[in-house]
């Protein structure tokens, strides 16, 4: 990805732009991610493409959870939900990864 391909703070015409290329990119500084994920998906979305969104690390934390005692029930229904989103957007356009800790999101074109 290149050095161009970074957003430092949310701009629609500069995402509709990277959107209709096809070009992965990252946006850092992501203060909402709710809001941003929301918007970015509307744009995705806008332009006829499809995308899944996931935050970054919840399937080791899913693995975690099931492998220790009273965590197993949450553990399978959060698996079973992960697995029901992944066929519900099976073969994306676009995957949205967002990582909390960073305060970023990473926009991946996936086609």
């Amino acid at each position: 990805m290149s050095k161009s391909n970074v957003l430092h703070h949310v701009d629609e015409q500069s995402l509709n732009d990277l959107i209709r290329r096809h070009e992965s990119f990252t946006l850092t500084n992501v203060k909402n991610f709710n809001q941003t994920v929301k918007k970015v998906e509307r744009l995705i979305e806008k332009q006829g493409l499809s995308c899944r969104v996931y935050t970054t690390g919840r399937s080791a934390t899913m693995a975690a959870a099931l492998a220790s005692g009273p965590a197993v029930i949450f553990g399978l229904a959060s698996a079973a939900a992960i697995a029901t989103h992944k066929i519900a957007t099976l073969n994306p356009d676009y995957e949205i990864a967002k990582y909390p800790l960073a305060d970023k999101l990473v926009v991946n074109f996936k086609k």
